[in-house]
């Protein structure tokens, strides 16, 4: 008998513990690990790399240079040096400002997690986020004042409230 009998004309399974890959994004092997450190350095080379050229631009116009966006994050990240301690957490709650992205990799490359929070969340729920997070330092805007201020003094995680006002991108100056 031919090997086509043997197997009824059907070719056998293939191994299904073999890693599957296909060219660029369609791949299913899996994804080098992205660390914290490569965004942080990614983030930093673009800036030094083109520093004139806008790294962020809202659509009414308000906008960072990256060689600002760069002095903006290093400004925040020494503030942070002395309050924040690796894998302290830093929650944001406040609305749609260029100063949240400076925040984040100014938080990232402190070692801490940034922990973002609904702007229009009610009391009930922003208590659990900062709660269940233990966020150290809590990042907000004139219109979330003065919930987090009140819950900042119930808590005794929350260390620092930050108010981020004025003039775009300079609000955490």
């Amino acid at each position: 008998r031919g090997k086509e009998d043997e197997t009824n004309g059907v070719e056998p399974a293939k191994d299904r513990r073999a890693p599957v890959t296909t060219p660029g994004w369609q791949s299913r092997s899996r994804p080098p690990s992205i660390t914290a450190k490569d965004i942080v350095e990614l983030a930093i080379s673009a800036c030094e790399e083109a520093p004139q050229i806008p790294v962020i631009v809202f659509d009414d116009g308000t906008q960072i240079s990256r060689a600002d966006f760069r002095r903006s994050v290093d400004d925040f990240a020494s503030w942070l040096h002395t309050r924040i301690d690796p894998g302290d957490r830093v929650a944001i709650v406040m609305h749609n400002r260029i100063e949240f992205m400076l925040a984040w990799i100014a938080v990232v490359a402190k070692g801490g997690t940034l922990v973002s929070v609904n702007h229009d969340a009610r009391r009930h729920d922003a208590r659990h986020v900062l709660v269940d997070s233990a966020a150290r330092v809590v990042l907000v805007d004139a219109r979330t004042e003065p919930l987090i201020c009140e819950l900042a003094a119930e808590l005794q995680t929350v260390a620092h409230v930050l108010v981020v006002d004025g003039e775009e991108p300079f609000g955490l100056a």
